[in-house]
């Protein structure tokens, strides 16, 4: 194929005649979309979601990493929170900011992280806006971004406090500038700032470069292969001009390497061996290959949505076949890598919507650039201004009907009511025990360790978080991941306080490996001298026992 069956695509990262323009009213809008939706889903979260109870799943994690950080970090200020990220990393860097950034502007509560983590929907709106020039007119523009905010996978970016959705995100984005990207015309300044959006991409959760680094490069080595197939006598400068992308993605990615490198390999090794058959999700081959289109996943995240996008893509694949002039850099490019993304994802061996935002994502920003292409040639091709407008008020119509206008993946869980009043009672002696020790160095120089038995019914990140709004500093190992008693008993021996269920209890997370040594556990745990022990109750009815070290002083 001839280069001049690909017009130029001006670098995404560029200014155009065009961006000279106010666009008043599309910013206006987009700000009242924002709004809108933070409010609106805020507003289902307070009567049935996440701020219906307490914070539990992956979201209270990274609440209470940030919360801790936040009020114990060494020093004062901005030189704090950088010392505490490069001494201790956290799991997910840029969402544990986010929580220490909404903690900080409106105080230690759930409903400030959320709001706080509402630039991952900020950021999406602002980059469909800048996608959607082609429509021309602002009011169209606008349009067009309000169909993509019925999208579930879209809303769930606001009550979804974790690193996959804006991960999600960023290797949409990441994925469709690197496709479309002119290294020969592209300046050194655009060529940095690609390297940067690919860095942003990698960090924001570093657990998935197994895929991230992988679906960057070859979408990288696509994009170069096929500007040097375009024009095969200057493919040595096409490589050339490429190489300063290379070399500042390598160099921006230093520091993150040195401060996140071991940890992410160490955790990545977990994962996909040494825990592989715990994190595996059941399910046979049509289960997994199925899961992120019309399966669980798919239908969770996309709905709808599924059908209306490959019904867009076929047209667009389509035009772009027979028509020569429709024909733009870089879209095939991306539709090769959506599909290397859902083959990765589909032979993943475990399945989560969460995890699944690395390719919803992708597929709602390749649906949109599509749509955009098809109604701006169909207007084109018409002479007839009005018919993108008309064509996206009847998709908002029908996407309101049959849509929700808020979405959250998980609700309340059905034990949660019972939860506050035995998390506080924990709570509560955490600090008993604290205040009684302040004299024993083996108990108070340094922050609690609570021991949990169990990932359920109480989740132990949520007593650190409540902990330390009370002001008491908690870490948290835990004993559940372990498969050999004599490991998890040295862990329980170590910690100052082990939360351990009754013998009597049948756990519901018996996938744990270290949940079927429990009852020797706390046999081993009652048989010590001096060791004492309290009921701080249960939401299923059977005892859930708090269990203070022998060496620690306990108040009566």
């Amino acid at each position: 194929m001839s280069e001049a069956t690909h017009p130029p695509v001006r670098p995404l990262l560029s200014a155009g005649s065009g961006d000279k323009q106010k666009p008043w009213f599309l910013i206006g809008a987009v700000a009242a979309m924002f709004v809108f939706t933070m409010l609106v889903n805020l507003s289902l979260s307070r009567l049935s979601g996440h701020l219906a109870m307490v914070p539990t799943y992956d979201d209270v994690n990274y609440f209470a990493d940030a919360l801790v950080r936040l009020r114990f970090a060494d020093g004062f200020g901005l030189r704090s929170v950088i010392w505490s990220i490069i001494s201790d990393p956290p799991h997910a860097p840029v969402t544990t900011l986010t929580g220490m950034l909404g903690f900080w502007l409106f105080g230690p509560e759930p409903i400030a992280a959320y709001i706080a983590n509402g630039w991952v929907m900020l950021l999406f709106l602002v980059f469909m806006a800048r996608m959607s020039r082609p429509l021309g007119n602002e009011p169209d523009r606008a349009l067009f971004i309000g169909v993509f905010l019925f999208v579930t996978a879209v809303q769930a970016m606001v009550m979804e406090f974790r690193p996959d959705l804006p991960s999600g995100l960023m290797l949409a984005i990441a994925v469709h500038v690197i496709c479309r990207f002119d290294f020969r015309t592209a300046s050194l300044r655009d060529k940095i700032g690609l390297a940067a959006i690919a860095v942003a991409t990698t960090i924001i959760k570093p657990s998935a470069v197994v895929l991230t680094i992988p679906v960057l490069s070859i979408a990288l080595g696509l994009g170069v292969l096929t500007q040097c197939l375009n024009d095969r006598k200057n493919y040595a400068l096409i490589l050339k001009a490429a190489l300063p992308a290379i070399v500042a993605y390598f160099v921006m990615m230093v520091p993150f390497a040195l401060i996140w490198g071991q940890q992410t390999i160490i955790y990545i090794i977990g994962v996909l061996f040494t825990y592989a058959d715990v994190w595996r999700t059941p399910g046979d081959a049509a289960f997994h290959w199925n899961y992120h289109l019309f399966g669980v996943g798919g239908q969770a995240a996309l709905g709808h949505f599924v059908k209306f996008g490959i019904a867009v893509i076929a047209i667009d694949l389509m035009l772009f076949a027979g028509v020569r002039r429709y024909r733009q850099r870089g879209v095939i490019q991306y539709y090769i890598m959506l599909v290397i993304i859902y083959c990765a994802m589909a032979t993943s061996g475990e399945k989560t919507p969460y995890q699944g935002s690395l390719i919803y994502l992708p597929i709602v920003i390749g649906v949109g650039t599509a749509l955009v292409r098809v109604l701006a040639f169909a207007k084109d091709i018409s002479g007839v201004n009005w018919l993108p407008r008309a064509a996206l008020i009847m998709m908002i119509v029908v996407a309101a009907y049959r849509a929700p206008l808020a979405f959250y993946y998980y609700g309340a869980a059905p034990n949660s009511p019972q939860l506050p009043p035995i998390v506080e009672r924990i709570v509560q002696r955490l600090v008993e025990v604290k205040l009684a020790n302040v004299e024993n160095p083996q108990c108070t120089d340094r922050p609690l360790e609570v021991v949990s038995a169990d990932a359920e019914p109480i989740p132990v990140p949520l007593i650190q978080y409540e902990a330390a709004k009370a002001g008491v500093h908690v870490v948290t190992p835990v004993t559940f991941m372990m498969r050999d008693l004599p490991d998890m008993e040295t862990i329980a021996d170590h910690g100052d306080i082990v939360l351990i269920a009754d013998p009597s209890h049948h756990s519901t997370s018996r996938w744990l490996p270290g949940v079927v040594n429990n009852t020797a556990l706390f046999d081993h745990l009652t048989a010590q001298q001096g060791g004492a022990r309290f009921d701080v109750g249960s939401p299923d009815g059977t005892p859930q026992w708090l269990i203070v070290a022998p060496r620690c002083v306990v108040p009566k």
